[in-house]
């Protein structure tokens, strides 16, 4: 049996009856010729002539455009729609369903919107339906998504905002801690597990950051979620992260600043409000490494911090510095570029301090940088000011390569004292002095 199909178009309100005459040429030289009859069905009948959306007055509904982005003030919590057709004479074959519930044209749509969503989407379909078929004969589906408008940021104080108390790296802090048992006030301790790496089929990983405090408040970035505690324990709030803290690291360092959490992803960092957790912006540094290990230095306005592949001899990576400002509050889609990169090295576990008008990083190949901040951001590339090498202090008498590349390993953060002396610790855990 031989088969013939056609496509045939009908951009007109009415359909079109038409007739196909077909012939071939049969083994025996015959030509047979056979005339047919059927219609081309008008391929505006299913579209919209206009669409209204009562809470964005300067809405302008256009009949190409099948996809609209709006931001939504945080306070609407219900949105009314009106649409028409275009075949406004066919509708007793033309369906109207919005997320899959039927409406009917000639009424207002008020949906809701999910005041916890970042994202609220509504897809309105309209179909039309013949007598005698099961099925839509045409359809044309119209997208309109709600962002939630950016909540104001917040000022908070911060009593451990990063991976230290500072932007020195400083550890120590102003508080008393129990000296035996007794001290101990077993009323107020509390603990809360937040990651169940038995769900991830691990036995010994799972992807968690370590806790800030800020605001006497307790964050935690654990798998695809940012949560806020109170110093008692108790889950104030969770936002969706839209991706596993870390990349393809396991444990790392989350960092407040200038009212946002900021917390790294496989190739960058993003930003959340403090306050509700909602989402701001996302970066994208162009490394190619995807484990965000090391940890993140906040400092005006800036963030810093590397990236590893986490293998290789010796692994690769990047260190990159991001503004943090949030340049487009309408939506949480930003994606920022980095400011500056500085790639190659792997930066694994080492966080970077700020000595000055300099910024002192450590990296895998045993090198330790000083960059110019000022300039750096200025040129859009980091300015190194002067290189230091540690595989020599403790590599002596060795030969093997690969044990010194192992050795020369910088996998600690640089600390600086107000006396301007930075301490840096190798993989072999001898501790060093860096004096300006």
């Amino acid at each position: 049996m031989n088969r013939v199909e056609y496509t045939a178009h009908n951009f007109t309100m009415e359909d079109k009856p038409v007739t196909i005459t077909a012939s071939a040429v049969d083994p025996d030289g015959v030509t047979q010729t056979k005339t047919y009859t059927s219609t081309v069905l008008s391929d505006l009948l299913d579209d919209l002539s206009d669409m209204q959306v009562d809470e964005i007055p300067d809405f302008n509904f256009s009949e190409e455009q099948k996809q609209y982005r709006f931001t939504l003030n945080k306070d609407i919590t219900q949105i009314t729609i009106h649409v028409t057709p275009k075949g406004t004479e066919h509708l007793s074959e033309l369906t109207l369903k919005v997320n899959g519930v039927e409406y009917q044209f000639d009424e207002a749509i008020t949906l809701d919107i999910d005041p916890d969503e970042v994202l609220n989407t509504f897809r309105i379909g309209v179909s039309r339906y013949l007598p005698g078929y099961t099925n839509a004969v045409s359809s044309t589906t119209y997208t309109i998504q709600f962002y939630k408008s950016a909540s104001t940021l917040p000022i908070y104080d911060a009593i451990y905002p990063m991976a230290r108390v500072d932007s020195a790296n400083t550890s120590v802090v102003d508080a008393y801690t129990p000296r035996s048992i007794d001290e101990i006030d077993t009323q107020a301790t509390w603990e809360q597990i937040v990651a169940d790496n038995v769900e991830r089929g691990m036995t010994d990983w799972a992807k968690w950051s370590y806790p800030i405090v800020v605001n006497e408040t307790i964050y935690i970035a654990v798998e695809e979620e940012l949560r806020k505690y109170d110093l008692d324990g108790t889950l104030l709030k969770t936002g969706d992260l839209g991706t596993t803290v870390l990349g393809a690291g396991y444990t790392g360092w989350i960092a407040y600043g200038d009212g946002m959490i900021f917390v790294p992803s496989g190739g960058g960092v993003r930003a959340y409000n403090a306050d509700d957790l909602s989402p701001l912006w996302s970066s994208s540094t162009g490394i190619e490494a995807s484990q965000a290990s090391a940890p993140l230095l906040y400092h005006n306005g800036y963030i810093y911090s590397g990236l590893t592949t986490g293998t290789g001899n010796p692994p690769t990576g990047g260190f990159y510095c991001m503004d943090v400002i949030d340049e487009d509050p309408s939506t949480p889609l930003e994606v920022k570029e980095a400011v500056w990169t500085l790639e190659g090295p792997s930066f694994y576990w080492a966080g970077a301090c700020i000595a000055g008008d300099y910024l002192i990083v450590p990296c895998d190949t045993g090198d330790v940088y000083s960059i110019d901040i000022e300039e750096s951001i200025d040129q859009g590339q980091a300015v190194i000011i002067d290189t230091l090498n540690m595989s020599e202090n403790d590599n002596e008498g060795i030969t093997d390569p690969g044990e010194r590349e192992v050795n020369a390993r910088l996998r600690s953060s640089i600390y600086m004292m107000p006396t301007g002396v930075r301490y840096v610790i190798l993989r072999t855990a001898e501790c060093f002095m860096l004096q300006h």
